[in-house]
């Protein structure tokens, strides 16, 4: 039996109205989710199109129909693109949503403007797959968190890609350069059947990915120490707990010399200023591989990749020295602060705790010895 192609239409607007009204009630009960919303306005301005699409293929008279419902639907898929940039980034400016749609427009409207319909037909399936190809990109380089559901956000886009480029090579391999009707062909079918099974999976997928990127961020916040934005103690130690640490890494403790005495002279304030400015110290001087935790109150631990004795002293002595430099404005003027650093070179089998044991020691040392300053637990170092 033939496919009904308005019947198959009308699905594609049924599923593009409950994807839109899902994604629109999702970002209602968590709006920090603004992809949702930029997937959901999408979605109605692709409904939008296929209404209007579908008057078109009622009435073929009605040409200027054509050109509005590819309008609508290039603007509802940069939009989709746009979701999909900010679910890499977080966050996306218009000029980028532009940067698609309007080159998708551009040649959509050109081809139209030559006066033979089915070269506007071409670009406007042209245009939809590059925008379809320029969102699988986006969820490409976004794979990494959430492999899975982005795969599939992956296989449905280039579905639809495939589906909407068909379409248009069907009509110059054809020469269906004026059309006196909706084109009606196998390739068209086809894509409104992908169109339907796209709809439904990306609308299932997005939920999906919403929810996961929710518990990402629950659970980094609750691994994150609010003040600073490094390691809480609890992660750190889980970390550790789990995965062993690799011998010949360095374990540096920090303490903030003084720190009660900044805290009553200066204020709380200031010394949640000396705080942060102290976790900005660290994040400049440490690698990709370094792992970075506020232990609690003034005290830090930094456990930096194995590279032996000397470059462990040296990460800890660069952090010193730049933290000394910093100015720390408050109430009563600039204030240098200054930090001590007890440092230990991670022996084979050792644990992570036996390691925080040995730079405490070391630690110790630092503070009799006069502060801002440097030590090395000299016996770990050479076990």
């Amino acid at each position: 039996m033939p496919l009904d192609y308005p019947t198959l239409l009308l699905a594609i607007g049924f599923a593009g109205s409950c994807l839109s009204v899902t994604l629109f009630a999702t970002w209602l009960s968590s709006r920090g989710e603004r992809v949702l919303l930029n997937w959901s306005v999408g979605g109605v301005c692709v409904v939008l199109g296929v209404f209007v699409y579908s008057l078109y293929v009622v009435q073929p008279s009605r040409s200027m129909a054509a050109v509005a419902a590819f309008v609508l639907l290039l603007v509802g898929l940069s939009l989709f693109y746009g979701g999909a940039v900010e679910f890499r980034r977080r966050r996306v400016g218009a000029w980028e949503v532009a940067v698609v749609a309007v080159p998708a427009l551009l040649v959509t409207l050109a081809g139209f403007a030559t006066g033979y319909n089915g070269i506007g037909f071409i670009a406007a399936n042209v245009a939809a797959s590059g925008v379809l190809v320029a969102t699988v990109v986006q969820f490409w380089f976004a794979r990494a968190q959430a492999p899975g559901p982005v795969l599939g956000m992956v296989v449905f886009h280039v579905a639809a890609a495939v589906s909407f480029a068909m379409c248009g090579a069907k009509l110059y391999v054809d020469s269906n350069f004026v059309l006196d009707a909706a084109p009606r062909n196998w390739t068209e079918d086809l894509n409104a059947v992908v169109g339907v099974i796209a709809l439904v999976g990306v609308g299932a997928l997005s939920l999906g990915l919403t929810q996961s990127r929710l518990a990402r961020f629950h659970r980094q916040a609750s691994e994150t120490d609010a003040l600073t934005g490094l390691m809480n103690r609890r992660a750190i130690f889980d970390r550790f707990r789990r995965q062993a640490i690799a011998a010949g890494s360095g374990v540096i403790v920090f303490d903030l010399d003084g720190f009660k005495r900044i805290n009553d002279g200066f204020g709380h304030s200031f010394g949640d200023e000396a705080l942060r400015r102290f976790a900005v110290a660290v994040r400049r001087n440490m690698q990709d591989d370094d792992v970075a935790a506020r232990l609690g109150g003034e005290e830090f631990a930094l456990v930096v990749a194995p590279t032996g004795p000397a470059s462990a002293v040296e990460v800890a002595e660069r952090i010193r020295a730049t933290f000394a430099l910093e100015n720390i404005v408050g109430a009563k003027g600039a204030v240098r602060c200054t930090v001590s650093a007890g440092v230990v070179v991670a022996a084979p089998g050792q644990s992570f705790e036996d390691m925080l044991l040995g730079a405490d020691q070391a630690l110790y040392r630092a503070k009799r010895d006069g502060r801002n300053r440097v030590v090395a637990d000299s016996l770990k170092m050479l076990t």
